[in-house]
């Protein structure tokens, strides 16, 4: 089964053009799932997994205290690896279309009041040595909302001063302009408000400036 598993990487490496960081995720969980069958139902090859066999590893994670967030990934990683094999057709029939994802609630996120954040920034020695930087990184997260990924693998050629916006690579290898200071550089307008908590008006207006196909 890794043999199919390692194709599949590939073609989310070379032809979806996914993070390196969501194919190791993948290829942890499918490589997890391989080991299990091999250990717990003597099958090494695809064909002969089934339906009862996906649905009776979820469950065994789920009793190991895997949370329904973690279990969705697992379930997501089972169903598009399947789909691809039955598209390619290594197997006749996809084991996981019947798959049912768990339902995970939604919370808000903390978040930081904004004295919290000002007596953060603060505490931030810029007389060391890389003080400076680390306050801007800092700055630049609460002004913008960017990813960790997408902040690390910023450079000063990526932002436009006088327009006041940053060009960034997220997921999927996507560029877009994240305005910084007026709203999270996300494309999904309910993702912003989430982690925001602004006026819903004032929101709209600025995601149809920066978003206009949305």
């Amino acid at each position: 089964m890794e043999d199919a598993i390692d194709s599949f990487i590939r073609f989310l490496a070379v032809e979806r053009g996914l993070s390196e960081n969501y194919q190791l995720s993948t290829q942890r969980s499918l490589s997890e799932f391989a080991r299990w069958c091999t250990a717990s139902k003597k099958i090494d090859h695809p064909r002969a997994v089934t339906l009862p066999v996906l649905s009776e590893y979820l469950a065994t994670r789920k009793r190991a205290g895997l949370s329904a967030s973690s279990i969705k990934l697992i379930v997501v990683a089972l169903k598009i690896f399947f789909r691809f094999l039955a598209g390619k057709g290594t197997i006749e029939r996809d084991p996981a279309e019947a798959l049912a994802l768990p339902r995970i609630e939604r919370y808000l996120p903390e978040t930081l009041n904004e004295l919290q954040v000002e007596q953060f920034l603060e505490s931030i020695d810029t007389k060391a040595v890389h003080g400076l930087r680390d306050r801007a990184m800092i700055e630049l997260l609460y002004a913008s909302g960017l990813r960790i990924s997408e902040l690390a693998n910023t450079r000063l050629e990526n932002f436009n001063f006088e327009e006041r916006v940053v060009r960034v690579t997220g997921k999927g290898n996507k560029t877009r302009l994240v305005p910084v200071g007026q709203m999270l550089g996300h494309a999904d307008i309910s993702t912003t408000q989430v982690y925001t908590h602004v006026d819903q008006q004032r929101l709209k207006a600025v995601h149809r400036q920066f978003h206009p196909r949305a």
